[in-house]
């Protein structure tokens, strides 16, 4: 029997390059676009668009450029936008024609009786340009970094946080362990919730891998209905907007666990894992796949 497939949300060059302040060439990026559509993934983000303080001069333009050329072999790409309205007249330079949002709620949810401050002001801002973004046909989603933290406390606001965002006209919502801490079992039991209220075609998780739970994070949120999980090639980098911040899960060893467990991602494993070494190599930065780490350079497993 055919199990569920999985759609895997590439973030290196949003989150992974971001978390690690690198600011690597356009045509570097361009390129590596490139090999990861090649390899089979659906869904790349291509740059992280925000702007200086009071300016609307882009932090990263390297990151517009890219964002400007993009290859077009991806059959979905997305920028990811962090936090701020005012980055809209930018992302409308692009060739792009979805946005990734990132939201922080970690001011707010480090113990009992927190509140969705910061989230609850985003959405307020978004009233600003989202419509105009909705009515274009663009497609939005909303990546809440460090949600699954809350569920150690009451989450009902958080719940409420998400109906306020999918009325605001945002197709998916992707709930972030930014820690790494989150035990599998208030995934499973929070994701079921989510996925009965929304749909599995509106919900998304984001593992941590810091501690060694991102598979397990995985595999709780599978057998509760997720289908969409934002992953990070070679693990590097984390969630630029949470001060300790952790890794991401990384994902080359996503694709080989689901794999294995006979569910398809349309991801030719082996290229992903050329991808990952090419990455590393030119950023010169250290992967943290554990299973790219035991393949040789044509991504064949050596054991």
């Amino acid at each position: 029997m055919n199990r569920p497939e999985v759609e895997l949300r590439e973030t290196v060059l949003s989150d992974g390059l971001v978390g690690n302040a690198l600011m690597p060439p356009a045509e570097l990026r361009a390129q590596l676009v490139d090999l990861l559509a090649d390899s089979g993934l659906p869904y790349v983000e291509v740059a992280a668009l925000d702007v200086r303080d009071g300016t609307e001069q882009p932090t990263d333009p390297e990151a517009l450029r890219c964002a400007q050329v993009l290859p077009e072999r991806a059959e979905k790409t997305f920028a990811a936008m962090v936090r701020r309205h005012d980055v809209y007249p930018i992302f409308r330079e692009t060739a792009l024609d979805a946005i990734s949002i990132r939201l922080g709620l970690s001011s707010v949810s480090a113990g009992p009786g927190w509140e969705l401050t910061e989230a609850a002001l985003a959405v307020d801002r978004m009233e600003l340009w989202l419509p105009e973004l909705v009515e274009g046909g663009y497609r939005i989603r909303a990546v809440l970094v460090d949600a699954l933290q809350t569920l150690a406390h009451d989450s009902s606001d958080l719940e409420k946080l998400m109906e306020a965002l999918f009325e605001e006209g945002l197709e998916e919502i992707c709930l972030g362990d930014a820690v790494g801490d989150v035990p599998p079992n208030s995934i499973r039991r929070a994701a079921k919730r989510w996925v009965s209220h929304f749909g599995a075609e509106k919900v998304g998780l984001k593992p941590g891998d810091t501690l060694g739970r991102g598979l397990v994070q995985l595999c709780a949120g599978y057998e509760a209905g997720v289908r969409r999980f934002d992953t990070v090639l070679a693990g590097v980098g984390g969630a630029r907007l949470i001060s300790g911040a952790g890794y991401a899960l990384a994902t080359e060893d996503a694709v080989s666990l689901l794999a294995d467990e006979g569910i398809a991602t349309g991801v030719d494993l082996r290229q992903i894992v050329r991808c990952s070494r090419f990455a590393c190599e030119q950023l010169g930065v250290v992967g943290r796949s554990r299973y790219a780490s035991a393949c040789d350079r044509e991504g064949r497993p050596t054991w």
